[in-house]
């Protein structure tokens, strides 16, 4: 499965989907450090995302209802901004390359007319800029995604 959480706690939401884990377990499948992880399974137990269950001497986590829909609103919303920004990238390229160029003609002069008063604004055709308009919004939402992706990057302790 590709990888497209953003954040240490939403890739840690994403392992408890499958059973209970352990601080430990979570950190030897997402090369967090065990300090690392057990920060943000406290935070997250906090939150009501996850919750304690000691069983013996281990102590494992599992997901809560609240954490299922933390989850699904996570790949939501990196689905909406990856899935918007490529849709949006290849419509805006689209349009641009079925554009037909303008016919460029020679105008026979007759006779000149008298140059009318300039208007003080000017009507400008928008139906021209629009697929720079959706390129433009489509780089912003693959940007946004990179930048959620991969500013975080795990955390390894130097004793972890």
């Amino acid at each position: 499965m590709i990888n497209i959480f953003s954040t240490a706690r939403s890739r840690i939401l994403a392992e408890l989907k499958n059973r209970p884990y352990t601080a430990s377990e979570l950190s030897k499948i997402t090369g967090y450090s065990k300090g690392t992880v057990f920060y943000h399974l406290e935070k997250l137990n906090k939150a009501g995302y996850v919750k304690r269950v000691e069983r013996g001497k281990w102590v494992y986590y599992s997901l809560t209802h609240n954490g299922i829909n933390a989850l699904r609103y996570e790949i939501a919303k990196m689905a909406v901004l990856f899935v918007g920004g490529v849709i949006s990238l290849a419509y805006g390229a689209l349009l641009i390359l079925t554009k037909k160029p303008k016919f460029v003609g020679y105008v026979k002069e007759v006779e000149r007319a008298p140059i009318p008063k300039p208007t003080p604004f000017k009507a400008v055709e928008f139906a021209e800029y629009y697929p720079y308009l959706f390129i433009a919004v489509g780089l912003v939402f693959v940007v946004t995604f990179l930048i959620l992706k991969f500013r975080y990057v795990p955390l390894k302790s130097k004793g972890g």
